[in-house]
């Protein structure tokens, strides 16, 4: 099934434009929902996919999908620019050390090592486990971070949140906008 929903940025809504079982998504049909949309005055600020290899355009990845960097991690790891490498190991020693009743990473357990089969889609796992940039070696805690930040930009729309990049893209324009040019680097 192929399904465009459109949704607010600054507001809580959402609602499915388009659904066909038996038509891909082309570069046609999106175009032709963005020009419906803004003839009915509705300002498209960005599209996202889920990045199936059915999808032939997408402009950003759907943070839900950050499940799948943590896949990565877990499974086969990232070597990024500078040669270093970013897996699993440094997160499995953080599960050791914190196996006491007082732990800087209480919500932290085996569990989001070792999630399996539907827990694998679990995207809370996955976000809770890209939290915890502070504690980690710094290639590895500098790559969460860089991850984290991103998901958070990207999955923001409280105009009241302290932090940047919890805050609605535009509100701290030169900070988001320097977190999401690290991003672009790291995965570029």
């Amino acid at each position: 099934m192929q399904i465009i929903i459109v949704r607010g940025i600054f507001k809580n809504w959402k609602q499915p434009i388009y659904v066909n079982f038996d038509q891909q998504v082309t570069p046609e049909i999106i175009y032709e929902a963005i020009s419906i949309l803004y003839e009915n005055a509705y300002t498209v600020g960005a599209c996202l996919s889920d990045c199936g290899g059915c999808n032939k355009i997408y402009f950003l990845a759907d943070t839900p999908h950050l499940k799948l960097i943590r896949n990565w991690i877990l499974d086969t790891g990232f070597i990024v620019s500078d040669g270093s490498r970013i897996n699993s190991a440094p997160l499995r020693e953080l599960i050791k050390v914190i196996r006491t009743e007082i732990s800087v990473c209480h919500k932290l357990s085996q569990k989001h090592l070792d999630c399996v089969k539907s827990e694998r889609q679990n995207v809370g796992l996955a976000v809770q486990l890209l939290s915890y940039n502070k504690v980690l070696s710094e290639n590895t805690g500098q790559f969460i971070e860089t991850i984290s930040n991103w998901f958070d930009i990207m999955n923001s729309y409280t105009p009241s949140e302290i932090l940047c990049t919890k805050k609605p893209y535009g509100l701290n324009l030169e900070d988001q906008n320097n977190c999401l040019e690290k991003v672009y680097k790291l995965i570029l």
